[in-house]
């Protein structure tokens, strides 16, 4: 058993010296934690459809806009009438013009449209908030 465990470790040196002489020989230079973390966040392929609770996702999302404070539309005109109002006041009625936005849109563009929301000042229906993170998360 102790002979396994010494060809095993000694398989793990011998890959590890041949990446790095690889990389070497190359001209790479391996990459630090920090600089590994940091494309991550640039790279935004890993975005679509994040939720806002994604704080680097949504930070990389926004700071690519020229003007993330601008206010976007989605064909969503009809819902400013319903600035200031409080998540729980909706009626049915008005909760359907919200869902029938919500489904008319692409996973990956509801964070932007809830940021919208936001600068609109017009509050999410809380029952929508489920259906919200459902589709976020799929």
């Amino acid at each position: 058993m102790s002979v396994l465990i010494i060809i095993l470790s000694a398989l793990i040196v011998l890959s590890a010296f041949a990446r790095w002489l690889r990389m070497r020989m190359e001209g790479e230079k391996p990459e630090s934690p920090a600089e590994q973390k940091q494309e991550t966040v640039a790279d935004e392929s890993h975005c679509t459809g994040c939720a806002a609770a994604d704080t680097d996702c949504y930070a990389t999302r926004m700071l690519k806009k020229q003007d993330f404070d601008e206010i976007e539309y989605f064909d969503d005109e009809e819902l400013d009438v319903y600035a200031h109002r409080p998540a729980d006041s909706y009626d049915e009625t008005e909760i359907s013009a919200f869902r029938e936005v919500l489904t008319t849109m692409q996973t990956s563009e509801i964070t932007d449209w809830l940021h919208s929301l936001q600068l609109r000042q017009i509050e999410l229906p809380a029952a929508l908030r489920d259906e919200v993170v459902m589709l976020l998360e799929n």
